[in-house]
């Protein structure tokens, strides 16, 4: 009788005039419907495709969705629909409906609601691209994509950086180059910062699913290229950002003689930071710049190996004898992967005393982080 109620002539009118409290109440029954209609498959795909999605659409208008419980409803219904009949194209031709009724200036949006419209939508086609798989994306996910990486709104360019990592999971080699490609550099280049610096981000995910889908090598040469312009631009919180995701980056790499730089960038940034900590322009540099070191260090050394000690063991000391605590704990928490790196000799001549010390600390958390050392050592 419920599913039937849906099939009367005049069920759009009546739940337009409803309170909001009816229509709320309203909205949890058609929840339960659509779920039923799922169940019933073919036929029940038609209803929700004709009458269901209907009344959500003339839902969608700025007088409703101001309510934030009608509203979450509303998106309920729509994550159902998308998760369980994505497959029929009807999840996905929903959620592209949705962006363009949001963008669109019948329904009257202001900005802030426009923006988190689509912010919704993006989110949950990210929870959706596995199970629309490798086809469905190309044709229908990448399209929108393009159109969104260049919405006036910051704050959507940079969740569509992150739907584009999502993306480069599932489609094919060919598609990731002519096409997904062009969408990373237009996201690097683009003119605001935050959303630059999350394009750098996910520039490890995409480099690796580059490599993961080529058989030739030298088509990562895109991504070390866009990341060597990433390491000398002039913008800090861009190097910064860089800095953070370079353990992750050089653990794609293929160690060969244009890899020095990479090494050059990483001790020539930590040399930077105490020269001007010693000219008292601290403020020149983030600090976090020192904390991204440290937390890499591990992987640095593990990828240049142990003939690179010699060239890291200055800023490492450095680093360790910082006052900063996160700086400090963050190279002691990497102790057992350094010394499989360096083996006992080295440890032994370089940097037991230094560890002995350690262990006479005042500061709780070094502490408690070398006794765990020593009880595992």
């Amino acid at each position: 009788s419920l599913i039937n109620s849906l099939l009367l002539p005049s069920i759009d009118e009546v739940l337009l005039s409803l309170s909001e409290e009816n229509l709320s109440l309203a909205l949890k029954s058609i929840y339960q419907i659509t779920s039923l209609l799922i169940k019933r498959g073919e036929k029940g795909t038609e209803v929700i495709k004709d009458k269901i999605l209907s009344i959500l659409f003339k839902l969608f208008t700025k007088e409703f969705l101001n309510n934030k419980m009608i509203k979450n409803l509303i998106f309920d219904i729509m994550k159902l629909i998308a998760h369980n009949l994505n497959k029929d194209e009807l999840g996905i031709t929903m959620l592209s409906k949705v962006i363009e009724i949001s963008n669109g200036d019948a329904n009257g949006f202001d900005e802030s609601l426009r923006i988190e419209n689509l912010l919704t939508v993006i989110k949950l086609i990210r929870n959706l691209v596995s199970a629309f798989g490798c086809e469905y994306t190309e044709r229908f996910i990448l399209p929108q994509t393009k159109m969104l990486s260049t919405d006036k709104s910051v704050l959507i360019r940079k969740e569509i950086c992150k739907l584009l990592s999502t993306i480069s999971h599932e489609i094919s080699i060919t598609t990731h180059i002519s096409k997904l490609r062009p969408l990373f550099v237009s996201l690097c280049n683009d003119i605001d910062s935050s959303v630059k610096i999350e394009s750098i981000y996910i520039l490890p995910s995409l480099m690796k699913d580059n490599k993961e889908k080529s058989n030739f090598e030298e088509s990562n040469e895109f991504y070390i290229n866009q990341y060597t312009m990433f390491m000398y631009d002039n913008d800090k919180a861009v190097r910064i950002a860089t800095l953070d995701i370079f353990g992750k980056f050089i653990m794609l790499l293929t160690i060969d003689e244009r890899d020095k730089k990479y090494l050059d960038f990483y001790k020539n940034t930590i040399d930077e930071y105490y020269f001007y900590h010693s000219k008292e322009f601290i403020n020149r540099m983030n600090q976090s710049i020192l904390v991204s070191s440290a937390i890499n260090f591990a992987a640095v050394l593990y990828r240049f190996g142990k003939s690179s000690w010699e060239i890291l063991k200055f800023p490492y000391m450095q680093m360790l004898h910082d006052n900063d605590e996160n700086v400090v704990c963050s190279l002691l928490n990497s102790f057992h992967e350094i010394i499989s790196i360096l083996g006992d000799d080295v440890v032994k001549r370089d940097l037991i005393q230094t560890y002995d010390n350690f262990l006479e600390s005042k500061n709780e958390t070094i502490t408690n982080i070398m006794k765990i050392i020593t009880f595992f050592g």
